[in-house]
């Protein structure tokens, strides 16, 4: 069994279980404590000696229906990936933004920190017909920030210092206005002509 563990994490699979011989295209998955399942090899579950299952990343060639079926499986990292694939568009489906935001908020709320920084910079920049939300760029950047991603902290500095300068700019504006307004306001003697 340990060959076989070892064999497996060489091959970069990293699983409690081993390799069925002889059965159908799968892994012998084997939680401590739960029942043996063969688990597809496009689903295959990384997995410490120790620790819980946690779902692998698909890779690169997985099509976009293998994409699609991980995302809605509950996989981070395919719902991220398949989120970019409906924002860019490709020559098969058309760019999906509402859909794609969907998705980077479901992989965010996995936990996935780039889907976590990617939904605050919509919310900062906005996107299309959606409109800028701090508030909620902010509470997006600031999870991925909490998970230590340095440039959402960057991002989440730079909204405090554009709405430091907007508070600013409206001060001097509101001052100006006075400024001007009692220009118009001083009262000048006028001759009365008959």
């Amino acid at each position: 069994m340990k060959a076989l563990r070892l064999a497996a994490l060489a091959a970069g699979i990293g699983l409690a279980g081993c390799v069925q011989p002889g059965g159908p295209p799968g892994v012998v998955v084997c939680p401590p404590g739960a029942p043996c399942r063969v688990q597809p090899v496009g689903m295959v579950t990384s997995v410490l000696e120790e620790g819980p299952a946690r779902p692998r990343e698909p890779e690169v060639g997985d099509s976009l229906r293998g994409l699609a079926a991980a995302a809605e499986s509950g996989v981070p990292d395919a719902q991220y990936r398949l989120a970019t694939l409906l924002f860019r568009g490709t020559p098969d489906t058309p760019r999906q933004s509402y859909a794609a935001l969907q998705w980077m908020r479901r992989a965010g709320e996995g936990g996935d920190v780039r889907a976590q920084r990617a939904v605050g910079r919509l919310y900062m920049t906005g996107l299309e017909e959606m409109g800028q939300d701090l508030q909620e760029a902010r509470r997006w950047l600031g999870m991925a920030a909490g998970q230590g991603d340095r440039q959402a902290r960057r991002d989440l500095a730079e909204i405090d210092r554009a709405e430091r300068q907007e508070r600013d700019f409206q001060r001097a504006l509101a001052l100006k206005q006075a400024e001007t307004r009692s220009l118009w306001i001083v009262v000048v003697p006028v001759a009365v002509y008959r």
